[in-house]
């Protein structure tokens, strides 16, 4: 039977569609883990008793203003050893409060490298070429235009 990695988030399409993406992932890899999908606006109790024997949690949804809480789940299920980020940051996760509990947390480090160099290389050649103040001439120009 796969362990089980709960991702806590919304039930909507882009969730759905991210579990099954991950899943498929997982089989791919032998299928020694499977995705469950626990809504994150439910009641922490409901949240660890669909969560009871998971491994890892991975968080759609966690503000800052939710810190405290994830900690307080994950301390209700002794099997959770991680909590995956979704992105590179881990700033709106509790680390220290996980660390005392024997949970890792871990980022996507370098999920977003290649959107971030284009994105780079964009502003500079924007930057380079004075594209701003291009924009902003064109567009009182076309104001002068118009009022005439």
């Amino acid at each position: 039977m796969p362990k089980k990695a709960v991702m806590l988030a919304t039930h909507d399409d882009t969730w759905r569609a991210r579990l099954k993406e991950y899943n498929e992932i997982a089989r791919s890899l032998g299928g020694e883990v499977e995705f469950v999908l626990v809504e994150n606006t439910l009641p922490d109790d409901e949240i660890v008793r669909q969560s009871q024997g998971a491994i890892a949690f991975t968080v759609g949804h966690l503000r800052h203003a939710e810190r405290p809480r994830l900690p307080g789940i994950v301390g209700r299920l002794p099997t959770v050893k991680l909590v995956q980020a979704p992105s590179a940051g881990t700033d709106a996760f509790d680390k220290i409060a996980l660390a005392k509990l024997g949970v890792q947390v871990c980022n996507a480090g370098g999920a977003n490298a290649v959107a971030v160099a284009e994105h780079t290389i964009a502003f500079i050649f924007a930057l380079y070429r004075k594209f701003i103040p291009q924009v902003e001439r064109s567009e009182e120009h076309t104001s002068e235009l118009q009022s005439h």
